[in-house]
């Protein structure tokens, strides 16, 4: 089950199909631990698979913005890590959600598939995030366009 699943306190309906596999009855089950150890390491030390990322248009720079939480605020000369996705390999779609999950503008998949697959396979990369601006707050209720 997706790690989503356990993040809601959905827990019941992530173990249950495992505890069932495995002959377990879920009055069994007193802890669930997810372990995302290698993912960490692999981002840590810059090793993961090169990943794009499809983000509604305007947002594409987000990575770049990023947080106001840095060591020295306003030191002008502080190093900061590299975004761990570089803009050549992030894509913008037009598409865009309201925070209270009203569709504004819809993603036309007939009209962004054909350009970004051609992007996608003439970039290289092994790996695809999408992070839709507000996707969050109509995922469950409606057809989710990042699916």
């Amino acid at each position: 089950m997706p790690l989503r699943v356990f993040l809601r306190g959905e827990s019941n309906r992530a173990v249950r199909p495992w505890s069932r596999a495995h002959g377990v009855e879920w009055g069994q089950v007193d802890q669930i631990t997810v372990g995302s150890t290698l993912a960490l390491n692999a981002v840590s030390e810059g090793r993961g698979a090169p990943t794009a990322l499809v983000t509604t248009r305007g947002f594409g720079d987000v990575l770049d913005i990023a947080r106001e939480r840095r060591s020295a605020l306003y030191d002008l000369q502080q190093v900061v890590a590299a975004p761990l996705i570089p803009r050549q390999l992030r894509y913008e779609v037009d598409e865009r959600v309201a925070a209270d999950g009203e569709i504004v503008s819809p993603l036309d998949l007939d009209r962004a598939a054909g350009p970004l697959l051609a992007w996608l396979d003439a970039s290289g990369v092994e790996s695809v995030a999408i992070s839709l601006v507000n996707s969050y707050a109509w995922s469950g209720t409606r057809s989710s366009s990042e699916t």
